[in-house]
């Protein structure tokens, strides 16, 4: 689930490079057995780098559901389309999910709206902090 726990769609190619490798690297050693499974940081990946998954080892990426734009076609990795489970879930919510049920797909697409534009707005102030 990555080392940091930042936005890949705003870090550079190498630092995500190096977080992938070393968050895959920690999670070997801490299992004594191979990691081949990723889920991104709030469920994106960018789609001009998804090889780099493969080329450090990774077979599957599992990325959000509501927002997921990316063809499971592609010749780098295995996607697999995935809902979030929270805190406020019930055993209901679950069902409902794994049902596809409409209004859980609406309440999903409006935590992750907000969880992504708060996270955003972070990378964003981050950044413009830091170029001044």
């Amino acid at each position: 689930h990555s080392h940091k726990h930042r936005s890949y769609n705003w870090m550079e190619k190498s630092e995500i490079i190096d977080d992938l490798a070393l968050s895959k690297q920690i999670l070997e050693n801490i299992i004594n057995d191979r990691v081949d499974i990723f889920r991104p940081p709030f469920g994106e990946f960018p789609n001009k780098y998804l090889y780099l998954l493969k080329e450090l080892g990774y077979d599957k990426l599992f990325l959000q559901r509501p927002y997921s734009r990316y063809s499971s076609n592609n010749n780098f990795i295995n996607v697999t389309f995935c809902q979030s489970v929270y805190s406020i879930d019930n055993i209901n919510n679950l069902n409902n999910k794994y049902n596809c049920n409409k209004l859980e797909l609406i309440k999903e697409n409006f935590i992750q709206f907000f969880s992504k534009a708060s996270i955003y707005a972070k990378e964003f102030f981050e950044y413009n902090i830091l170029e001044n």
